[in-house]
């Protein structure tokens, strides 16, 4: 499988590591890859990683899998100072030639350790916030199918619920610009909301990412 991402930053050299995905159903995966090749635009780069491996095997007839994911992390490397920016725009991922096209991915970051920081922020505030207010994601899986799996049903309207507690909250999700800019509340049910796909996975499975 090949992937291909086509990235905004600033930053002439960054080049992408890895990414760590959720799956619709809350899981967290690791995409790495055999080799990439990079192409430079004037607004950041087109990236090919070949030979996609979900953690260590390769992601083969995985494309079901991959549909309605959401990025939870990004790991960059740039020989620049940080922070670093990056925007991913899209991602396409060919299968043998079969496509799945992943365009509105929502997803912008800084230099590394500080996603992951914030990632995790967000998840321990995400935690105590369902504890308080005695949410049980568990609740939100469906079984559709008997002989499949349960599917975690849309968890926005947790997020959106949560959105209106973290105005008055003293944990800030933005720690570099504070909540200053005008659309920090829809950047914040975005992230919110991939940090919950993982909790409620791991409230079904009890498998702790």
């Amino acid at each position: 499988m090949v992937l291909c991402v086509n990235a905004k930053t600033k930053i002439k050299d960054l080049v992408i590591e890895y990414i760590e995905v959720a799956l619709k159903n809350g899981e967290l995966v690791n995409l790495n890859w055999d080799y990439s090749e990079i192409e430079r635009t004037p607004e950041g780069f087109v990236a090919f990683y070949r030979g996609l491996c979900f953690e260590e095997e390769h992601a083969r007839d995985c494309l079901d899998k991959l549909k309605e994911l959401s990025v939870a992390c990004v790991g960059l490397y740039s020989e620049e100072p940080g922070p670093w920016d990056i925007c991913i725009e899209s991602l396409d991922f060919d299968d043998n030639g079969n496509m799945l096209v992943i365009e509105d991915v929502h997803y912008e970051g800084e230099d590394g350790e500080q996603v992951v920081t914030t990632y995790c922020d967000l998840k321990d505030f995400a935690r105590s916030w369902l504890q308080q207010n005695q949410y049980d994601l568990k609740d939100y899986f469906v079984v559709a199918d008997p002989d499949e799996p349960a599917e975690l049903g849309d968890l926005l309207d947790v997020a959106y619920d949560m959105k209106g507690d973290i105005e008055e909250s003293t944990f800030n999700p933005y720690p570099e610009s504070g909540k200053d800019f005008d659309n920090w509340y829809d950047e914040f049910v975005l992230k919110i909301h991939t940090v919950l796909r993982v909790i409620a996975y791991e409230q079904e499975t009890g498998v702790s990412e």
